[in-house]
C-alpha cells in the first residue's frame, strides 16, 4: 500500500473500494428481485412490503429482520429508482474508497450495518410517537449518509466537488454538507413526518443513518473512544519524547547490550505484516513505530 506522507493517509488502493462491493450486489440484487416480484408475480409487491420494508406492523409482527432487508429495496420500480440504486452504489464505492484506508474494513461495514439499525430505529420511535404513522421505510439513503458523515467528522475541511441535479458543479467542505443535510433532514421531520407525511424514505431514517456515523466517530473509531476499535495511534508530546530519549541515552552507558542488525528477510516479514494490517484494519491502526518502520522500508527503496 503507498501512501502520502505529509497527510499520513494511504492512497487509493483497489481493494479497498472492493469491500463495499458486496452490499453493492446486494442492492442491485435486491432491485431486480423486486422488479421480478412487482413485474410477474401476483401481489409479488404487497409481499416484499410485508416481510422486506421496514414497517412498524412488520416489527410488531416479529419480522425483526427487515431492519436489515429494507436497504436493499426501493420504493417500487420506476426510472427514479433506478437511477437512486445508480447513485447509492456509486457512493458506497467512492466512500469505501476514501474511508477504508482510515477506518478498516471492519469500520466500514460496523458504520454500514449500524445506519441501517439506528435509521430504522429512530423511524420506528418516530412512529410510535405520532400514532397513525406506518413507520415504513425503504432504500439505501441512510447508509450513504451515515458514511458522508464519518467523512466529515474525519476530513471536515477536504473540499468534494459533485453535480447538483448531475449538471450544476459544486464544491463544498464537508463538514457544511453534513450540517445542511442534517437540518434538511430535522425541517422535513418535523414538518413532514410528523405531520403525516413521511415519503418512502422518512427523513427519521436519514436522520438516524447520519447519528449512527456521528456515534461511530465519536465512540468508536476517536482515539480513547469508549468502544474503539481501529482509532489512529496516540502519539506522546515532542517534550515527552526528548525526556524519554534523555533517560534512555543515560540508562544506555551502564549496560552494554549486543543488539544484531535485522536482516533484509526480517525486514520484508515486518514490512508485509504492517501492509496486511493496514488492509485488514486500516491506516490508521498502525502505532507510532509501525509507521516509522514502513517509512524507513520506503525510504530504503527509493534510494535503490
Amino acid at each position: 500500500m503507498i501512501y502520502d506522507r505529509d497527510y499520513m493517509q494511504p492512497e487509493h488502493d483497489p481493494r479497498d473500494a472492493a469491500v463495499a462491493r458486496p452490499l453493492i450486489l446486494a442492492i442491485v440484487f435486491g432491485f431486480i428481485v423486486q422488479a421480478i416480484f412487482t413485474t410477474f408475480v401476483p401481489q409479488g409487491a404487497a409481499f416484499l412490503f410485508d416481510n422486506a420494508y421496514l414497517s412498524l406492523p412488520a416489527i410488531l409482527g416479529f419480522k425483526v429482520w427487515t431492519i436489515l432487508t429494507y436497504p436493499l429495496l426501493e420504493a417500487g420500480v420506476s426510472p427514479w429508482s433506478v437511477i437512486a440504486v445508480v447513485f447509492n452504489a456509486i457512493m458506497l464505492h467512492l466512500f469505501a474508497r476514501t474511508l477504508v484506508p482510515i477506518i478498516g474494513r471492519r469500520g466500514f461495514w460496523t458504520v454500514v450495518i449500524g445506519a441501517a439499525m439506528v435509521g430504522g430505529l429512530l423511524t420506528l420511535a418516530t412512529a410510535l410517537a405520532r400514532p397513525g404513522l406506518p413507520g415504513v421505510a425503504v432504500g439505501a439513503s441512510a447508509l450513504v449518509l451515515a458514511l458522508l458523515t464519518v467523512f466529515a467528522c474525519l476530513q471536515p475541511d477536504r473540499p468534494i466537488s459533485f453535480l447538483l441535479a448531475f449538471v450544476i458543479p459544486v464544491t463544498i467542505k464537508p463538514k457544511y454538507l453534513a450540517w445542511f443535510l442534517a437540518g434538511l433532514a430535522v425541517f422535513g421531520l418535523i414538518f413532514f413526518e410528523l405531520q403525516g407525511r413521511p415519503g418512502a424514505t422518512p427523513p427519521s431514517n436519514l436522520l438516524g443513518g447520519m447519528l449512527a456515523g456521528w456515534l461511530y466517530h465519536r465512540f468508536v473509531h476517536r482515539p480513547g473512544a469508549v468502544f474503539q476499535s481501529s482509532g489512529p495511534a496516540i502519539e506522546m508530546p515532542a517534550w515527552m519524547k526528548r525526556k524519554k530519549k534523555v533517560a534512555v541515552a543515560a540508562s544506555a552507558k551502564n549496560f552494554t547490550v549486543n543488539v544484531t542488525p535485522a536482516s533484509p528477510a526480517d525486514i520484508r516479514a515486518e514490512v508485509d505484516r504492517i501492509l496486511d494490517k493496514i488492509n485488514s484494519k486500516g491506516f490508521g491502526s498502525l502505532t507510532v513505530e509501525e509507521r516509522r518502520i514502513l517509512d524507513e522500508a520506503r525510504d530504503t527503496l527509493n534510494k535503490r
